[in-house]
C-alpha cells in the first residue's frame, strides 16, 4: 500500500509539472483569410521572418514561449474583397486586423502573454 501511495504522489507531481510547462509554451495559431491573394510575413519560434503568397484561407500553428514576440502581417493585393489576419492563443482569438484597401499592409506584433 505504501508503494501505491508513493507512485500516486509522483504521478501527481509529474502531471502538475506538465501542466505548468504548457502554460509557458502556449499554442499559437496564425490565420489569414483573403478573397484573392495576399503576401504574408510571419515569425514563429526561430524569430526569422517567413514569407509566403497565399490565396483563400491559410493557417499555421506552433508553441511559443511566454514573453516572446509574435508577428503576422499581410498585404492586401486585390482591388476588391477583404484580407483578415487573426492570432489565436490556446484556441482563443487574441488579435485581429482586417482591410479592404488595395496595397494596404495589416500587421499584428505582440508579446505572448
Amino acid at each position: 500500500m505504501q508503494k501505491f501511495k508513493i507512485t500516486i504522489f509522483f504521478l501527481t507531481i509529474s502531471l502538475l509539472s506538465i501542466n505548468c510547462s504548457k502554460e509557458k509554451w502556449p499554442r499559437i495559431k496564425y490565420e489569414v483569410n483573403t478573397n484573392s491573394t495576399s503576401e504574408i510575413a510571419y515569425t514563429m519560434t526561430s524569430g526569422s521572418i517567413n514569407y509566403e503568397t497565399v490565396s483563400g484561407n491559410w493557417s499555421t500553428s506552433f508553441r511559443g514561449r511566454q514573453g516572446n514576440m509574435i508577428f503576422l502581417s499581410a498585404t492586401h493585393t486585390a482591388l476588391f474583397g477583404n484580407t483578415t489576419i487573426r492570432v489565436f492563443i490556446n484556441g482563443e482569438l487574441s488579435f485581429i486586423e482586417t482591410t479592404n484597401m488595395p496595397g494596404q499592409i495589416i500587421a499584428i506584433q505582440e508579446i505572448i502573454p
